[in-house]
C-alpha cells in the first residue's frame, strides 16, 4: 500500500525495503551528454594540436632546417652534414651487407648469411642512456 501513497518511488531492488525515487535531476541526465561533448571537444583540439606541429614540421623542412634521425651507419658532423659512421666496425659491416647483396641477390639470404655467421647489423638505439642524439 505504500505504493499508492507515493507513486514517484519504486521499491529498492538491492534487498533493502528502503524506496528509491524514480525520477533524476536533469543534471544526471545530461551528464552522459556533457561528457560526450567534453569528449569531442578534447579529440578536435587534440587534432588542431597535431595539425600544428606537423605544420612545423613542414615548415622546418621547407627552410632546410629540419633533422631527423638517421639510419644506422650515418651521422651528423659537427657542422650537420651527414657523414658515415666514425666506427670502422660498423662502416664495414655495412659494406659486407652491401657486398653480400650484390652477391646473393635478395635481402633474405643476406639475413640467412648474417645469422648463420653470427654477425649482427649495427642498430642506432632510439631510446635510453646510451643512446646517441639524432
Amino acid at each position: 500500500m505504500q505504493r499508492r501513497n507515493r507513486p514517484h518511488q519504486k521499491r529498492n531492488l538491492r534487498g533493502n525495503n528502503r524506496p528509491v525515487t524514480a525520477c533524476c535531476t536533469l543534471d544526471q541526465k545530461l551528464e552522459p551528454l556533457l561528457l560526450g561533448l567534453s569528449g569531442i571537444t578534447s579529440e578536435a583540439e587534440l587534432h588542431q594540436i597535431k595539425q600544428r606541429l606537423h605544420q612545423g614540421e613542414r615548415q622546418k623542412a621547407a627552410r632546410g632546417e629540419l633533422r631527423l634521425c638517421l639510419p644506422a651507419g650515418l651521422a651528423h658532423d659537427r657542422s650537420g652534414q651527414v657523414i658515415l659512421n666514425p666506427d670502422e666496425e660498423v662502416q664495414a659491416r655495412l659494406c659486407l651487407v652491401f657486398s653480400k647483396l650484390r652477391e646473393l641477390g635478395s635481402a633474405r639470404a643476406v639475413m640467412r648469411y648474417l645469422r648463420k655467421e653470427n654477425l649482427p647489423l649495427p642498430m642506432r638505439p632510439l631510446r635510453g642512456p646510451t643512446s646517441p642524439s639524432c
